[in-house]
């Protein structure tokens, strides 16, 4: 099975991703969780709090999955750090950017519709109807714990409307299919961790796999 290493200089390069960057993805949330924790110091039911989060905003491979991590913990922080301006600023940025990329993607699939053939041209124009539904009630919320639980939904609809059309997004500025495996390189800072293209956006990061035996 194909590991992944990163954080080493370029070797075997099979792929550069880039995607859209903007305030809104969830690494620069997950990196204020991971230095709260690793400061210490912290009640146990905070700390309880941030590990949860922690583990929740490691695993995104998806913008679904970022949004479906990025709404819990939206609760967390609505629960034990309401006062806490800093992590309410940041899920508040991972919303806006979650939006941002959930329309930038269904406007990258749009160029496609003309080339579906029915049934699939239905499904999609029907994904894109409730994604906009979606979207719009999100904006119309005033607090990112409220916001997210749509955008959440809208990334999961666009998700089975591709799916079920077979649409490819047009290249452009979208944000590309994403992944996330866990990282073995023992000199890495993310070691054990599980990372993807979104860990490092605003940065250039070169990937490529590597088997041995």
């Amino acid at each position: 099975m194909p590991r992944l290493r990163s954080g080493l200089p370029l070797a075997l390069l099979l792929g550069l991703t880039a995607f859209a960057d903007g305030p809104g993805t969830t690494a620069p949330l997950r990196a204020e969780v991971e230095a709260r924790l690793a400061a210490g110091g912290l009640g146990a039911r905070k700390t309880q709090a941030l590990t949860a989060m922690s583990a929740d905003l490691a695993d995104d491979a998806s913008l679904a999955d970022e949004a479906d991590s990025a709404r819990r913990s939206a609760n967390r922080v609505r629960r034990r750090f309401r006062r806490d301006a800093t992590l309410r600023d940041l899920v508040g940025g991972s919303a806006d950017g979650i939006a941002a990329a959930a329309d930038a993607e269904r406007a990258a699939l749009g160029p496609a519709l003309p080339g579906l053939a029915e049934p699939e041209a239905a499904l999609l124009r029907d994904g894109f109807a409730d994604v906009a539904r979606l979207l719009g009630r999100a904006a119309a919320e005033r607090s990112a714990a409220a916001r997210l639980p749509y955008l959440a939904r809208a990334c999961q609809r666009l998700d089975a409307a591709r799916a079920a059309s077979g649409a490819v997004p047009v290249p452009g500025d979208a944000p590309r299919p994403d992944f996330s495996l866990r990282d073995v390189n023992l000199s890495s800072d993310s070691y054990r961790r599980r990372v993807s293209p979104r860990t490092r956006l605003g940065t250039v990061s070169a990937w490529y796999f590597g088997h041995s035996t």
